[in-house]
């Protein structure tokens, strides 16, 4: 059975602040540019790779390392537990349970009408049509277990967000540890 509006927007936020999660990760930025992440997530931890295998960013609790090419290296940065993410900002939002209501509860009639099971990369999830913004409404799909959003598709630019390869296996505490060399 197809989860309520409500039940939906808990799994969404849940997405956005993952107990663990890892996979690639394929996104448009700002000025619609093709990324592509390796991605290690556990709580407020991350690891970001970009190409894979290569580090370009390692979020601890106190602390981002973060491969910055104008520094012509790895500059460490003090991460205030008070303010918004801005590095993770592609990942998460600071109050996903806002976001997500204020979203999908402007037209829930489209989302519980089109919410349905689909597979994506092998998994479960829910695709559902979104409220209109900015003049589209986007397709998302949802993993059914991680509460990340998979896919998102705009009818213009076609898929603008994309994980694949995920996984909930999330290595020890050294993949989110900077050793000195990126």
């Amino acid at each position: 059975m197809a989860p309520t509006v409500f039940e939906l927007i808990d799994l969404l936020s849940r997405g956005d602040q993952p107990a663990a999660v890892s996979g690639t990760f394929r996104w448009l930025d700002a000025e619609e540019r093709q990324r592509t992440w390796k991605v290690w997530r556990r709580g407020r931890l991350a690891r970001i790779e970009e190409p894979p295998g290569v580090m370009a960013l390692i979020a601890r609790e106190q602390t981002y390392w973060m491969n910055w090419p104008p520094a012509d290296g790895v500059v460490a940065v003090p991460r205030n537990p008070e303010f918004d993410d801005f590095q993770l900002s592609a990942l998460t939002r600071p109050d996903p349970d806002a976001y997500w209501r204020s979203w999908l509860l402007r037209d829930p009639v489209v989302v519980q009408s089109t919410l349905e099971r689909v597979e994506h990369d092998g998994g479960t999830a829910w695709r559902f049509v979104a409220p209109e913004a900015k003049g589209a409404r986007c397709v998302l799909t949802v993993d059914e277990t991680t509460g990340l959003v998979l896919r998102a598709e705009h009818p213009e630019l076609g898929v603008f967000k994309e994980w694949r390869e995920v996984s909930e296996d999330v290595p020890d505490d050294e993949t989110f540890t900077f050793d000195g060399s990126a």
